[in-house]
């Protein structure tokens, strides 16, 4: 039980009263858009250039933003349906134009939060686009099996990983969400953590979850 293994360190009460305290501040002031809920990690007792690096994809069952900007790198059918959709897509002529060039490739990672690929185009994209999309955690997923629920899960995914800084900042859902769905989308976003680690809690200084305009609420108190 995720919840039992959790409870020496984190109650699950606990977790909850740190929900209600975000959704309460973000209902007290409303936004004109969706804001998301971030969970904020604060490491301890390790060294990203010694120690076994840190880094997970974990697909949550709730959405972790509410609107997600997705893109296609795809076959010619993988594009026209994305282009029905009103998607963008991107085809292999088009990111063999980019030439590789570090502008443009990082201007079209940072237009967007997400991506897939087709399985024959994933392969080509280190030769297209270099390690540009591996390094901004953005490294897309191929599209395996029905597009539409690719399209739906995208959403739904959230990756760990430490750089240079000993902290972690990822989306864990957003305010349209229930207490119980986004204390879900915590809970197991921070066991999944945890097995990251190389020293399990043991390299967990801080925990936080906070709206994008919201206070930081403290999850270890």
């Amino acid at each position: 039980n995720i919840l039992a293994r959790m409870a020496a360190k984190l109650s699950a009460e606990r977790v909850l009263e740190s929900v209600d305290t975000v959704l309460l501040a973000a209902e007290h002031r409303r936004r004109n858009f969706t804001e998301t809920v971030e969970l904020q990690i604060g490491l301890r007792r390790y060294n990203p250039l010694r120690d076994k690096r840190i880094c997970g994809v974990l697909k949550l069952p709730y959405p972790t933003r509410a609107v997600t900007k997705l893109a296609v790198f795809g076959n010619a059918e993988h594009c026209l349906w994305a282009e029905r959709r009103g998607i963008p897509s991107f085809s292999e002529d088009k990111m063999r134009s980019f030439n590789r060039n570090r502008r443009v490739v990082k201007g079209v990672l940072k237009r967007f939060t997400s991506f897939l690929a087709s399985p024959e185009v994933i392969k080509k994209i280190p030769r297209f686009l270099g390690a540009h999309p591996s390094r901004a955690g953005k490294f897309p997923r191929p599209i395996a099996g029905s597009i539409d629920e690719e399209i739906a899960n995208a959403k739904c995914y959230v990756r760990l990983q430490v750089k240079k800084v000993m902290c972690i900042c990822a989306p864990v859902g957003h305010v349209g969400l229930t207490a119980d769905q986004l204390r879900r989308n915590i809970v197991l976003t921070v066991n999944f953590l945890v097995s990251l680690c190389p020293k399990g809690w043991g390299n967990i200084k801080r925990l936080y979850i906070k709206s994008t305009m919201g206070p930081a609420v403290d999850l270890m108190k």
